[in-house]
């Protein structure tokens, strides 16, 4: 709900996922059918590794980032 919230607003998103490829995967068509911009990446965020690769990815597939929502439970 929160990534779909910010495309609505008018953001570019990405997402992460460490367990369900599939979820993340429709939560990205969903985003793009909207217009904007959707990139997906296998990460865990407790994993310093896997937060360099994150910020590589986020800076190739959209730019850069400008927020954050960590919403892993």
């Amino acid at each position: 709900a929160i990534a779909r919230a910010a495309a609505r607003a008018g953001a570019d998103v990405a997402l992460t996922w460490r367990s369900n490829e599939a979820g993340a995967s429709a939560v990205a068509a969903d985003i793009r059918a909207t217009g904007r911009r959707a990139a997906i990446l296998r990460a865990d965020v407790g994993e310093a590794d896997d937060l360099d690769k994150l910020r590589d990815f986020l800076h190739d597939a959209l730019g850069g980032g400008d927020g954050w929502v960590n919403n892993a439970g």
